[in-house]
C-alpha cells in the first residue's frame, strides 16, 4: 500500500497541521546544519506552506528522506551550501530530489526490463539445450538401430 501524499493527507488533517509538520522538518534541518544565516520562524512557515501547497505529491516520509539527504550531504545534495539555506534553495532542492527519485525509479524499471529480457533469453537457451539433448538421444538411438 502506498503512503498517502500531502494532497491526500489534506482530506484527513488540516492544512495548518501539515504546515506545522513540514515546518518542524525544516527546523530540524536548520538545527542540524547550524547555519550562521538561518531562516526565521516566518520564513520557515512560509517555506512549509509553499511545500504543502505546491509540492503536494510528496509524502511526509519522502520529505523526511529529502531533508535527511540534505543533512547527510548525499547526492544530489552534496554541494556547498555556503553556510546558508533559504526557501529558494529548499524549493530548488525539492525539484532536484523529484528528478533524482524519478530517474532512480526509471532506472529500476529499465533494470527490471533488462532482467526479464535476460531471463527470457536464458529460457530460450535452456529450451534449445533440452531440444539439443533430445536430438542427441534421437541420433544415438538411430545409430543403434542401424547396427
Amino acid at each position: 500500500m502506498q503512503e498517502p501524499n500531502l494532497k491526500r493527507l489534506k482530506k484527513t488533517i488540516s492544512e495548518n497541521e501539515l504546515i506545522t509538520i513540514v515546518s518542524l522538518q525544516i527546523k530540524d534541518l536548520l538545527d542540524s546544519l547550524d547555519f550562521k544565516n538561518s531562516m526565521n520562524a516566518n520564513q520557515i512557515v512560509d517555506t512549509a506552506e509553499s511545500i504543502v501547497n505546491n509540492k503536494d505529491g510528496f509524502s511526509i516520509r519522502a520529505l523526511q528522506h529529502f531533508f535527511n539527504m540534505i543533512k547527510d550531504s548525499e547526492y544530489p545534495f552534496n554541494v556547498e551550501l555556503y553556510n546558508t539555506i533559504n526557501r529558494h534553495k529548499i524549493m530548488k532542492f525539492l525539484q532536484d530530489y523529484y528528478k533524482y527519485v524519478d530517474d532512480k525509479l526509471f532506472s529500476k524499471a529499465n533494470f527490471k526490463v533488462e532482467i526479464e529480457k535476460m531471463r527470457a533469453d536464458e529460457r530460450q537457451i535452456t529450451t534449445a539445450g533440452k531440444l539439443g539433448g533430445i536430438s542427441e538421444k534421437f541420433n544415438k538411438i538411430k545409430k543403434e538401430l542401424k547396427k
